[in-house]
């Protein structure tokens, strides 16, 4: 029985299970974040999970290379999903290097193994990344949702049981790395092959070059956006304490679904945004846009109204009475969240429209301002001041995303004017040239008419001239006879 079967899935399907596969995969990962204390000796083993997460954070970025965004907007086939794969397998290497040198330069030589070994998972999820860009490309990401679940299971399991046998937190990076391996070979791998029969690896030199290259702009923009929210926490760590920066992380961690759900909305509609555009069909892609944002804000709002009504209690329950002091960071939150979701939806349509410049000076500008308002805002409004700062940095990269966006599509529409107005141009000469030649065809027959009406008269003429000469011979042939006959007479007489 084959793993995967053809069948249609449709975009609202897809959004659904693409957002119910990453829910349940970051619950998971949650959980772990939680169970570790529980099924361990004192805090030792979760701090060393917290290193190893910290050093992934690192190398990840670059392992994927931003080039999901890329890839599944690649309508035109400009690269094979096996250079794709080739290309992911390249950055990962170079990722784990850059996790091997800095956990060895920043970790206690006894947690390197354990830092490292987490190090080595997360990429698991980072190759298996690549291989749902190639299933969303076919609209399928039913099986991106199943593989969600799947890892997620994977790794909750593999952590749970090897924790309860071994308590060992190297013995359980094994397990989770070997399983979630497991599940990426025995289903995914049957997948991508299923929807692209004609796979084959690709490391074509060349072409990995080029890759590089044209994704290049859209890495540096995403380093750029991670590094947004970093330089105002650490100034207000170093101007208010680390507390209050406590505080602060501790109200943004629950907001962030927000930010997750934002992006669960738009990126499986990333090939749609790039099939609209390809097509020049400025109306449809503005709309798409229109509808994904406002599906975004829906979020939004639904998201940070529970929050706002059950703040005190939720955050109570999840960190105790002490974080209530720190809830008037709540609603500067909620805006820079949304305005930070909308930012990373517009750069990745930039990116879909093959605008990586726009995408870069964006992130380039957002960052640049938010580094330079964040001390004077932090100074003025204490811990608001982080979300001050982001907020209008992200504010400024959606005024530039947009701008870029609105230009795509006036360019867009003044090209499908021009064409038409070469194919009227190209119509307009066929007709006056068939004017022309039925203009002709009647001057001809105007001429032809003169010459038939010349023709009958001077063949009228000719007719009568025949009849004056035959005439005139008729006469001469009288004369003639007469002639011979006065001669005949003539001669009868003289003899």
């Amino acid at each position: 029985m084959p793993i995967v079967r053809e069948k249609h899935i449709s975009t609202k399907q897809n959004m659904l299970w693409n957002a119910a596969g990453s829910l349940f995969f970051l619950g998971c990962l949650w959980l772990i974040t939680v169970l570790v204390v529980r099924l361990s000796n004192g805090y030792d083993a979760a701090g060393v999970l917290a290193l190893g997460m910290a050093v992934s954070n690192i190398g990840v970025p670059l392992a994927q290379y931003k080039i999901r965004a890329y890839q599944v907007s690649d309508i035109e086939h400009e690269f094979s999903p096996g250079l794709y794969v080739g290309h992911r397998f390249v950055t990962m290497a170079l990722a784990f290097v850059i996790m091997v040198v800095y956990g060895s330069l920043t970790c206690a030589a006894e947690t390197l193994p354990a830092v490292l070994l987490y190090c080595l998972y997360s990429l698991v999820a980072v190759f298996s990344d690549v291989f749902q860009g190639i299933e969303q490309q076919h609209d399928r990401m039913d099986i991106v949702g199943i593989s969600y679940f799947l890892r997620g299971a994977a790794t909750l399991g593999g952590f749970v049981i090897s924790m309860l046998l071994t308590g060992s937190l190297v013995v359980s990076f094994i397990a989770m790395t070997v399983l979630c391996v497991l599940c990426v070979v025995l289903y995914e791998l049957p997948c991508v092959r299923f929807l692209e029969p004609h796979f084959s690896l690709s490391f074509d030199k060349t072409q990995l070059a080029r890759l590089f290259t044209i994704c290049l702009p859209a890495v540096i923009a995403s380093l750029f956006a991670s590094a947004i929210p970093s330089i105002p926490r650490q100034i207000l760590g170093a101007v208010a304490g680390t507390a209050v920066l406590g505080g602060y992380a501790s109200i943004a961690a629950p907001v962030l679904i927000i930010q997750m759900g934002a992006t669960y909305v738009y990126a499986p509609l990333l090939k749609n945004i790039a099939e609209l555009s390809a097509s020049g069909n400025t109306r449809g892609f503005t709309g798409l846009l229109l509808k994904a944002a406002l599906a975004m804000l829906g979020i939004a709002v639904a998201a940070s109204l529970v929050l706002i009504f059950a703040a005190s209690p939720l955050f109570t329950l999840l960190y105790g009475e002490g974080v209530t002091e720190y809830l008037v960071f709540l609603y500067p939150l909620i805006l820079c969240t949304v305005l930070t979701a909308l930012s990373w939806f517009l750069g990745d349509v930039l990116i879909a429209i093959r605008d990586l410049r726009g995408n870069l000076i964006a992130f380039a500008v957002a960052f640049a301002l938010s580094a330079v308002l964040a001390y004077p805002l932090i100074c003025f409004a204490g811990g608001n001041g982080v979300s001050f700062a982001i907020s209008l940095g992200m504010a400024c990269a959606v005024v530039i995303a947009l701008a870029r966006i609105f230009a795509h599509c006036k360019n867009a529409e003044h090209a499908a004017t021009h064409a038409s107005a070469a194919c009227r141009e190209d119509r307009e000469p066929l007709g006056s040239t068939s004017s022309h030649a039925g203009n002709a065809q009647t001057d001809e027959a105007r001429i032809n008419e003169k010459v038939h009406a010349k023709t009958e008269v001077v063949q009228t003429e000719d007719v009568q001239t025949e009849v004056v000469q035959t005439e005139a011979a008729q006469a001469k042939v009288v004369q003639t006879e007469e002639v011979q006959a006065k001669k005949v007479q003539a001669k009868e007489v003289h003899s």
